[in-house]
């Protein structure tokens, strides 16, 4: 268990489903996504208001992820095919990198728009969720170098495997990770960690950035929501936390976040075993 000096959860709001008194059972969580201790993890903001990404939105991702996926195998080819200078290579990688963070949004709107319409497709695997994880944090290394955060993952070794899809998880944590660095300053740091809880595996996502409000905590889940405070100095759509949210629903696992204004905040995900 991850200790810290966050202020405890409030109490579920009218929309928020009663926890039952006793422990939920391994079987149940893999039902449920519920994790057993309901201290782990400070709070659960998602709702049952939360509207779904409309129908526009996710035919705009479908028509999009082709072409933009043809390009990048294009630029790949005539990258293979040619002799780069070195001063070159890094310009080149960055605009690599862009073009794959869009591609990532769009396979995550997809996705997401699917499994809010039950048309998900889940691959259920047993999955060692360090390799997409490792994945993930090297996709992001050269960014979080520009922009002089340092990007460190503490692993526990031996972690067993959990049951999920790679895809999905991937997106899971691409989603998060860019989320991170995107609010960390420069000079700050993101830490990614794994450990084993209740009956699944815990990923947790720390960043050094200037933290959520306790009053914004309920509502950073649901799609376009945007802090006043950044909507005018950081990218992004809002949608992404969304979307984490509704692929981990999709897996049976469960997103969460523990965060106060000045001190950074941690968003943790959990994969059931």
């Amino acid at each position: 268990m991850i200790r810290s000096s966050y202020p405890p959860a409030k109490p579920a709001g009218p929309h928020e489903p009663a926890v039952p008194r006793q422990t939920p059972t391994p079987s149940r969580i893999a039902r449920t996504g519920k994790p057993a201790n309901r201290n782990d993890i400070r709070r659960d903001p998602t709702t049952e208001q939360d509207e779904p990404i409309p129908d526009v939105l996710v035919q705009f991702a479908h028509e999009l992820s082709t072409p933009l996926s043809t390009v990048i195998l294009n630029l790949e080819m005539v990258h293979d095919s040619h002799e780069v200078e070195p001063a070159d290579e890094r310009a080149w990688q960055v605009v690599m990198d862009t073009l794959q963070r869009e591609r990532m949004l769009l396979d995550s709107l997809l996705a997401a728009g699917k499994c809010e319409r039950g048309m998900c497709s889940v691959e259920y695997q047993l999955l060692n969720i360090e390799e997409p994880l490792l994945a993930v944090i090297e996709e992001y290394r050269l960014l979080a170098e520009r922009k002089s955060i340092r990007l460190r993952f503490v692993r526990t070794p031996n972690l067993e495997a959990v049951c999920g899809d790679k895809t999905l998880a991937q997106l899971v944590l691409t989603n998060l990770v860019d989320n991170a660095i995107k609010y960390t300053p420069s000079g700050g740091e993101v830490t990614v960690r794994t450990r084993p809880g209740d009956a699944g595996v815990y990923v947790d996502c720390a960043d050094s950035g200037p933290g959520i409000p306790e009053e914004e905590l309920e509502a950073v889940f649901r799609p376009y929501y945007r802090s006043a405070r950044h909507a005018r100095t950081k990218r992004g759509s809002g949608v992404g936390l969304h979307i984490v949210t509704k692929l981990m629903e999709a897996m049976g696992g469960r997103v969460q976040v523990r965060s106060r204004a000045g001190q950074g905040s941690v968003f943790t995900v959990w994969f059931p075993a």
